[in-house]
């Protein structure tokens, strides 16, 4: 393989390092985000705590705080897709008290096929 060819490994070590993360081996929804244990993927009042899209999930850690981050990779079509995608990411997001950033350069699962979406828990002053 060419020195240059950019891997689906490289570019998570480049997010996770760009980012202060640790990757954990555990998959994460809402109620983890937010501190809550009784949930942990159960439906809840509300609908459920997995995302929109809950495909290829990651958990980090953010070495600096301890605070947890859920990374998620949909794979997307056209631009139509990804504004949906957005607000429905946004939707959930509101619905829990939580920051979302998506990012398709930042995808490192099938890049150029997925989107990388992050949700964090808010942070209140």
């Amino acid at each position: 393989m060419p020195s240059n060819t950019v891997t689906s490994k490289s570019l998570e070590r480049n997010y996770r390092q760009k980012y202060g993360l640790r990757k954990l081996n555990k998959e994460s929804c809402a109620c983890l985000l937010i501190g809550s244990r009784r949930c942990m993927g159960r439906k809840v009042s509300a609908g459920s705590c997995y995302s929109p899209r809950h495909d290829h999930n990651s958990t980090f850690k953010v070495i600096s705080t301890g605070a947890l981050v859920m990374v998620e990779q949909p794979y997307v079509g056209d631009e139509t897709d990804i504004a949906e995608l957005t607000a429905e990411c946004e939707a959930f997001a509101k619905e829990w008290d939580l920051t979302v950033r998506l990012s398709i350069e930042e995808s490192w699962h099938a890049p150029g096929k997925t989107i990388l979406v992050e949700y964090r828990r808010v942070v209140k002053s």
